[in-house]
């Protein structure tokens, strides 16, 4: 089986096509004294193969296309080494997994194959799937992630006959120039124009700018008004990087640009009323702090008057010490009619009720006719992800269960600091250590090179480069190493489908997965 085979497969069935084809080189198969060669292999009673975890049925289809029909001078993609399969979703397989998804338990058949999240509307059979979903399940909330070249007024009917949806539009510049040259876009005035048609169809939408250096700053900032005066919910700031496979030379410094960036954007969340985050949000915000990041315009926490910046002390009389707590509280409270609320501006402490009004009249962009309340953003209160110190405690558990003495802890460079930080604040931490090492290790991403640094992108090569490193440096062998579960993008496989069990093979040394949030904005 190829290194693309590998890639292509759900590890369940490489498992499968491996024991048959060992079993193959032992036994011919005939059939009426024939001899038969197989080259296929189909799954029986698929409903037995509804194993794997979706947050719903849309997401249970996987990747509607694996293409992209513009040329972003950013692109992520750009040079990627690994491969993956340049298809699109069918009708007839999207069909199959949507009868096949479990609702009650949200599982659904996996997904065999590595299709990468591209542009959806290259898929021609796009809308007649989005009304499958539809039909399958009336309330599913369909995200999807577009350039919005192929807006048009007729696809927005189309999209408004099928809410709830959301959109998040790579719009990247509102100068028709300026989208073109950075994504290659030929027909830029329309992709920028039909922004403005959002709020006409009850369309909600996200912004997203790549802060690619070549962007100058009159052009960011015109394109954030833009995208707040037509009404985005959310306006996304996406801090650039590169792999050595996209340049062999250092095209920036990457902490000198996104400081530059962050210079330029985040004054911005005083003056205009759409929320801007940053991404990746931990690289600047203050970790676990409970601080306001925006509110959506027309929701219950903008006419309560609820600002960014403001710190949440207690909600409906439980106090609030972090980001985390707010966020489970808020979506614990989600579909409450009326929230109280304190919270603390320029140092004074203030109280605010939160009321859900009726759904006859549309509330867009907050709530438009036919959305459900919003889990992502309860009572219209942007909060970005942070880091859970229970995850860590829970995990300090668990190392205590294996009695090891010497624990290497991987983690990134932007997660690193905040990890540290806890235990400095939290003496819990040390307690439940007790004769304990944990080790925090930053993994060099040899791989990818180039300026990359999050963490879900390490392979286990890099690991174990980093073991023979933290051993050569500290003189000390670990008896345990633990990796976030965040960084496993593929069922316990890294990218390049190598389990994360042959680091226990090459080392000796037990590996574990912890079980911890992964962080998005």
């Amino acid at each position: 089986m190829s290194v693309e085979e590998k890639n292509y497969l759900h590890p369940f069935i490489r498992y499968l096509k491996s024991r048959l084809e060992s079993l193959l080189s032992l036994v011919q198969l005939e059939e009426e004294g024939r001899v038969i060669e197989p080259d296929s292999f189909v799954l029986k009673n698929l409903s037995d193969w509804s194993f794997e975890k979706y947050n719903n049925i849309f997401d249970s289809l996987g990747s509607p296309s694996g293409y992209c029909n513009l040329r972003c001078k950013f692109c992520y993609e750009a040079g990627n080494p690994l491969p993956f399969e340049k298809t699109c979703l069918s009708v007839q397989e999207a069909a199959t997994r949507i009868n096949y998804y479990r609702r009650d338990v949200q599982k659904g058949l996996p997904l065999f194959t590595t299709r990468l999240y591209k542009e959806p509307f290259t898929n021609k059979e796009l809308l007649p799937i989005l009304r499958m979903v539809r039909a399958a399940d009336r309330e599913v909330e369909i995200q999807l992630t577009t350039n919005g070249s192929y807006f048009n007024t007729d696809i927005l009917e189309q999209l408004a006959e099928m809410v709830p949806i959301n959109l998040c539009i790579s719009l990247n510049s509102s100068d028709p120039e300026g989208r073109r040259k950075i994504m290659g876009d030929r027909n830029s005035e329309n992709s920028i124009k039909m922004i403005e048609k959002f709020k006409s169809y009850d369309l909600p939408f996200v912004g997203t700018i790549v802060a690619w250096p070549d962007i100058e700053k009159s052009e960011m900032i015109e394109t954030i008004r833009y995208l707040d005066q037509n009404l985005a919910r959310a306006i996304r700031i996406t801090l650039p990087g590169y792999t050595r496979y996209f340049s062999k030379d250092m095209l920036f410094n990457s902490q000198a640009a996104w400081d530059k960036v962050l210079s330029e954007v985040l004054p911005l969340r005083n003056e205009i009323k759409t929320p801007i985050l940053v991404l990746p949000s931990l690289y600047h915000a203050q970790a676990l702090v409970p601080e306001v990041a925006g509110v959506i315009r027309e929701s219950p926490a903008e006419q309560a008057g609820l600002q960014f910046g403001d710190l949440i002390k207690s909600i409906n009389g439980e106090d609030v010490f972090t980001r985390v707590a707010a966020g489970k509280l808020l979506v614990q409270y989600h579909n409450n009619p009326r929230l109280q609320i304190t919270f603390e501006r320029n140092g004074q402490l203030l109280g605010a009720e939160l009321i859900e009004k009726g759904t006859k009249e549309s509330r867009y962009p907050y709530r438009p006719i036919g959305y459900p309340l919003s889990q992502a953003y309860p009572f219209g209160i942007v909060l970005i992800d942070d880091f859970d110190p229970a995850w860590l405690q829970d995990l300090l558990k668990r190392i205590a269960d294996t009695k090891a003495k010497h624990v290497l802890l991987m983690t990134s460079a932007i997660m690193e600091p905040l990890v540290a930080a806890l235990f400095e604040s939290i003496p819990e931490l040390e307690h439940l250590l007790g004769d304990t090492n944990l080790y925090l290790w930053v993994p060099e991403h040899r791989f990818w090179g180039g300026n990359i640094i999050l963490g879900d992108l390490y392979t286990c090569s890099d690991y174990l480069q980093a073991i023979y490193d933290f051993q050569q440096k500290q003189g000390i062998k670990p008896d345990l190493i633990v990796l976030p579960n965040s960084f496993s993008p593929n069922k316990n496989n890294d990218l390049l489908g190598i389990s994360y069990s042959s680091i226990e093979l090459v080392t000796g040394i037990p590996v574990i997965l912890a079980d911890n949030t992964t962080i998005t904005i």
